[in-house]
């Protein structure tokens, strides 16, 4: 596994070599296809999901770049691909199961999303009030009102998630590049960062969720101006700009101004009187919540 990963890392160093030259497409496409090749001879049971391989090698390339967090800390492209890959076929098991579980009916993306979405939130709200033993009766006028869906498809989504069963197969069970990843990048795998959920749309919902629900039991300014930065650094889109931990100010400068520079953690923590260390302090206690959920 060791050499695949290197085969890949190398293939990547190509890549961006001529990433910003001109008339370089087909030279791109080629290493592309050597990097499928070699994620596919990194494990068998790869090949039966092509599709999402080529996909997360295509996000990957797109996400990965010079400014990402997981660049900047060293993290090697392989790693952060096949982690990418590991939440891609996660999120392509699941949309099956639901499927299987519910009479085989097709499951949209979008119908997926919302399924996670609700799903997610009666989660979160049992772990946030434990002792409450609160039924779903409890819960579905609180979901109308933070969810923006109406009643009924609530209910409809929770109906579906509870019929899928939860015996999905890990994909990377027995897979030995599982634990070299894990040694070599434990602030993806530790963290759960909004940027190793961008290659996959589910995931990222899905994570942008789980920060708002944290983020909500103290609104911390300082920390949203925090998350903020650190989301549109890793490429956050308009479309996801909705979230309540997200500031609207620094996301309608960003959007609206192409010349617009995002603020520097030093800038933040001064403007609410905190060093920059401390500022640091309040993200990394953040991270470790998340990374207990």
């Amino acid at each position: 596994m060791e050499q695949i990963f290197k085969k890949i890392n190398e293939l990547f160093d190509e890549y961006l070599k001529i990433l910003d030259l001109e008339n370089t497409e087909n030279a791109k496409m080629a290493i592309e296809q050597k990097i499928y090749l070699a994620v596919w001879d990194a494990k068998k049971k790869y090949r039966e999901y092509s599709v999402e391989v080529i996909e997360t090698v295509k996000e990957a390339l797109k996400y990965y770049f010079p400014n990402s967090e997981a660049f900047k800390q060293g993290i090697p492209f392989s790693q952060y691909l096949f982690f990418s890959l590991g939440n891609s076929i996660s999120t392509s098991e699941e949309k099956t199961n639901l499927a299987d579980q519910n009479g085989g009916q097709h499951i949209s993306d979008d119908k997926y999303r919302r399924i996670k979405k609700v799903k997610n939130f009666f989660e979160d709200i049992r772990k946030t009030f434990p002792d409450q033993h609160l039924e779903d009766c409890d819960i579905i006028e609180k979901a109308v009102l933070a969810l923006g869906m109406d009643e009924d498809e609530i209910r409809e989504c929770l109906k579906m998630s509870k019929a899928a069963t939860t015996g999905t197969e890990n994909p990377n069970e027995d897979d030995d590049s599982t634990t070299l990843i894990e040694e070599q990048v434990p602030d993806i795998v530790d963290n759960n960062t909004i940027e190793t959920m961008f290659a996959s749309h589910e995931a990222l919902e899905q994570t942008l969720s789980l920060l708002d629900s944290e983020w909500k039991k103290k609104s911390d300014p300082m920390l949203s101006e925090l998350l903020t930065v650190f989301a549109l650094e890793n490429g956050l889109t308009k479309e996801y700009s909705d979230y309540s931990f997200l500031n609207k100010e620094i996301l309608d400068d960003y959007f609206k101004d192409p010349d617009y520079k995002l603020p520097e953690q030093q800038e933040i923590a001064e403007k609410y009187d905190q060093t920059k260390s401390a500022a640091s302090k309040v993200l990394s206690r953040f991270w470790e919540k998340i990374r207990k959920k």
